[in-house]
């Protein structure tokens, strides 16, 4: 048998779509189980389980799953075009990537256009401050146990399915901090389009 390494030398990452699309999955569905959990559960509480593990890992899970995200469909990005399908898939690009995924972007201060995907896993992959956004829920908090037990007085918050991040960086030799608020499920809808890019069509 001949080593293999030199059958290899065109060989890059392999990028595993499947696997984006299901760390998609579960982002979204942190941010989709916030408000109903939160509206029936006391996360303050130490001994409700369920809230426990929603205070306990949403924060690490998000990032883990942010930053996977972005760097598997940041490279499959650079694939498609630096590929043989580089001018169909530009095309594609310029059809599925709206830029609707941020509601603001910012440097030093002032407004600028919104960017496309490769910019937005950018973002995610240098951001040096990382803060989802909660908003207060609307009507009364109630708890599973005891459904006609309203806690009237309870202020109880959820995820908002955005993200606040922010981060410096040097453009000729000037410090440039920036700020982004990240709309998560408009960015996972686009990063979806985007790897779902047929050479054959």
């Amino acid at each position: 048998m001949d080593n293999p390494y030199w059958y290899s030398e065109k060989y890059s990452h392999v990028i595993d779509l499947a696997a984006i699309r299901l760390n998609a999955f579960h982002l979204m569905n942190i941010f989709l189980a916030s408000q109903p959990l939160a509206s029936e559960h006391r996360l303050d509480d130490p001994e409700d389980n369920l809230a426990n593990l929603h205070w306990e890992f949403y924060r690490t899970e998000i990032t883990r799953l942010l930053i996977n995200i972005a760097i598997y469909t940041r490279i499959f990005d650079d694939q498609m075009k630096s590929g043989e399908y580089q001018n169909k898939y530009l095309k594609y690009c310029a059809r599925v990537d709206t830029r609707d995924y941020t509601s603001i972007f910012q440097e030093n201060g002032e407004n600028q256009e919104k960017f496309n995907v490769r910019e937005a896993c950018n973002k995610i992959i240098h951001a040096e401050t990382v803060r989802p956004l909660f908003e207060r829920g609307d009507f009364t908090h109630f708890t599973i146990d005891e459904m006609d037990n309203l806690d009237e007085d309870y202020d109880w918050w959820y995820l908002t399915g955005e993200i606040e991040m922010t981060a410096s960086r040097k453009i000729k030799g000037e410090t440039v901090n920036w700020f982004v608020n990240l709309f998560v499920p408009a960015y996972i809808e686009t990063v979806i389009d985007l790897i779902s890019f047929k050479t054959d069509e």
